[in-house]
């Protein structure tokens, strides 16, 4: 089935502005991180409205319904009409003048947007805002046409104004001169700028699609203008910050020494260091006499190292420092002191340790695996690891193993330039099969697990295997006895066909042989009418019908169960089965609902036999019921006449092979039938008011249609 350029664009629309609603939800939750900042509030609640402005317009382009596109353009001005006054906050916290639109002229901001959104809602109602609404089909897209009343244009002039005093201040402010602050503001001009220019496009008809509004699908650019400058510059909380300032907020002790040793500066966080909580460091102080209870610190001050790590005892625990020390010079080059930043590298330290530990724990549990397990270089291809297992797998030593190529243990090395092209696009193989040898020359399968790791700094492959040798071997043995028993059933099957012919042939010759019998029988019968000799004759008519009966009985076993089971409508069996109803006067009544079963094909001589067992020896019978019912997860099949029925000592006989006043195979015949595709049939009637046996069928072999 081809997809039509119809059917592809209003698809395409409605991805992209869902795809633009998920990436300004995503923004908006990022910036969740940086909540400590005032602007992160007007760009969250600019994210979302434009997020909720994008699937607003994906549904109403995916309607054709009038009255429901009205709708969703009336509630699509309750965020869009307060996106200039979004816009311009966001511009003034940036610049620290948020002051400017404290009290009642921040609140006046928002009486033109509200009187907005309530001529929106009720547009249907007045002339005011929109109205002549109607849909345009002719593009790609059904897109809204309507009329607009004046406060619609009070609604595009209010927002165009307060975007525009916006990009008025970012120009018109004077801002620090540093060429990062001008990138941002940079930034922040095309985030407001970009939306006016798609807006402007769509008022004057200029867009690629007739009547469709880009801004929407693409304001989430605007979104990353803002995230790019968030990452890149700080750009919700860049202001001017003094030296000074960094210095004394700064969490890393920091300590500059003059030529003398003397204490030049510090800042807070080294003067809590070295005297605790107290402040009796002094600037001027010698440094030996500040850190008189860090020995190990006054010793790297006045040592040529510049980097070492150094360890101090607080209340609760021992801390690591990451000690550096860089020399200070003027500039004429004359050594004026020294800068010395200690870092708390503490839990870097025990995060160290941990994975030492874990790296430990996991040699001990990847050494002690019950499978073997090899790491190798991907660069050399040679072996940097391996487990207890695999040195018993390949029957050599640690050191044998450590080092070698692993082209010597593959039988193909087809199958490993394999594996090696699939790791070039893919991370991670599974079960992959391949023949390899140990040390002794001993073969064996295993499937593979490749997974891409890094190991001792190095791309490296972790490989297990799980050896199938077993497994392998047995599958070969069944294959090996699957072609001798298809041989063997080739063999029976040509001998079944020689023996089917040799049936035929000497049933032929018998019935000729009964025919014969009966024709001299029925000669001298004419011939001699004595009665006694008479029922000598009849004795041998009866005696020739039942081999005749018994021979037809061979024929029609011998094709039991030949062909495969088919699905078989009941009703449809009935009637072919039911010929010898046609005469008889005997009114039979099929299934209601039509079910079909799976069962051999001669499903029909079962009900054939059941309907000439009926009129047999039903003495009279005038009506023949089969009806289904369920019985749990069974189809039970009830076939019923109005007969003499069957005398309870005869119920578990009658499907004896011989039973009975005629050839005995009636029944016999029909329960063969039923269990060659696992049903079951038995006479539950009661004695006097007619037959009636049930067949059960089993679950997965029924089907209503």
């Amino acid at each position: 089935m081809q997809i039509t350029t119809e059917e592809i664009i209003p698809l395409l629309f409605f991805l992209m502005l869902v795809s633009s609603a998920f990436v300004m939800i995503c923004l908006g939750l990022y910036s969740r991180r940086f909540s400590g900042n005032p602007a992160v509030l007007p760009y969250q609640i600019l994210m979302f409205s434009a997020a909720y402005w994008a699937l607003n317009y994906a549904i109403e382009l995916s309607t054709v319904d009038l009255s429901l596109k009205i709708f969703i353009q009336e509630i699509r001005f309750v965020v869009i009409a307060f996106i200039g006054v979004l816009d311009l906050w966001l511009v003034l916290l940036v610049l620290d003048k948020a002051e400017w639109i404290k009290g009642w002229k921040w609140r006046s901001l928002f009486v033109i947007p509200v009187i907005i959104v309530l001529a929106a809602l009720t547009s249907r109602y007045h002339t005011l805002f929109r109205y002549d609404y109607g849909i345009d089909l002719t593009g790609p897209l059904p897109t809204l046409t309507f009329s607009t009343g004046p406060l619609y244009y009070v609604h595009v002039g209010y927002t165009y104004f307060l975007i525009i005093i916006g990009l008025a201040l970012l120009l018109l402010t004077r801002g620090e001169s540093h060429r990062v602050y001008q990138k941002q503001r940079i930034l922040l001009f095309g985030a407001l700028a970009f939306p006016i220019v798609l807006d402007i496009m769509f008022q004057f008809g200029w867009t690629p699609v007739h009547r469709v509004n880009p801004t929407p699908i693409l304001f989430w650019i605007v979104g990353i203008f803002y995230v790019i400058a968030l990452f890149r510059f700080g750009f919700l909380n860049v202001v001017p910050i003094a030296r000074s300032r960094v210095i004394e907020e700064m969490g890393m002790p920091m300590i500059t020494l003059s030529t003398d040793s003397r204490i030049a500066d510090l800042n807070p966080a080294a003067e809590k260091l070295l005297s605790g909580d107290s402040t009796q460091i002094r600037i001027g102080q010698y440094i030996a006499s500040a850190a008189a209870s860090w020995p190990e610190f006054i010793l790297f001050c006045f040592s040529s190292e510049n980097r070492t790590e150094l360890s101090k005892q607080d209340d609760t625990e021992t801390r690591i420092y990451d000690a550096s020390m860089e020399l200070l010079y003027s500039s004429e080059g004359i050594p004026e002191g020294r800068l010395i930043l200690l870092t708390d590298i503490t839990a870097q330290k025990k995060l160290e340790t941990e994975i030492r530990k874990s790296e430990e724990r996991w040699r001990s549990i990847v050494d002690g695996a019950p499978f073997p397990i090899v790491i190798t270089s991907i660069s050399d291809n040679k072996i940097m690891f391996v487990n207890q297992r695999t040195i018993r797998q390949f029957n050599l030593s640690y050191s044998d193993l450590i080092g070698r190529n692993t082209e010597a243990f593959y039988t193909d090395l087809g199958t490993r330039e394999q594996i090696i092209k699939t790791l070039q696009v893919q991370d991670e193989i599974d079960d992959a099969e391949m023949k390899m040898h140990a040390g002794d020359g001993r073969e064996f399968w295993v499937y593979a697990s490749v997974r891409k790791i890094q190991y001792m700094n190095q791309d490296a492959f972790f490989i297990s295997f799980a050896d199938f040798t077993l497994r392998k071997n047995l599958e070969e043995t069944l294959k090996r006895k699957n072609c001798e028993l298809e041989m063997v059933t080739f063999s029976l099957t040509e001998t079944n066909k020689k023996l089917n012919l040799l049936s035929s042939i000497t049933r032929h010759d018998i019935l000729n042989m009964v025919q014969v019998i009966s024709a001299i029988s029925e000669i001298i019968a004419v011939e001699n009418q004595e009665p006694g000799f008479q029922k000598q004759i009849r004795m041998i008519e009866d005696a020739g019908k039942t081999i005749q009966n018994l021979i037809e009985f061979t024929r029609e076993y011998e094709d039991l169960g030949q062909k495969n089971p088919i699905w078989q409508n009941i009703s449809q069996t009935l009637q072919r089965a039911s010929i010898t109803l046609i005469c008889s006067g005997i009114t039979l009544i099929t299934p209601e609902k039509p079910v079909e079963i799976l069962a051999d094909q001669m499903l029909s001589k079962v009900f054939f036999n059941l309907i000439e067992n009926s009129i047999r020896h039903g003495r009279g019978i005038s009506i023949i019921r089969v009806s289904t019912e369920l019985e749990g997860d069974l189809l039970k099949i009830i076939y019923e006449d109005d007969g003499v029925g069957v005398s309870q000592d005869d119920k578990l006989l009658i499907f004896s092979r011989g039973f009975g006043n005629h050839s005995g195979l009636g029944l016999f015949f029909i329960k063969e039938i039923l269990e060659i595709t696992g049903m079951t049939i038995r006479e539950e009637g009661i004695p006097g008011e007619g037959a009636r046996f049930v067949i059960r069928v089993p679950e997965g072999r029924f089907r209503f249609t």
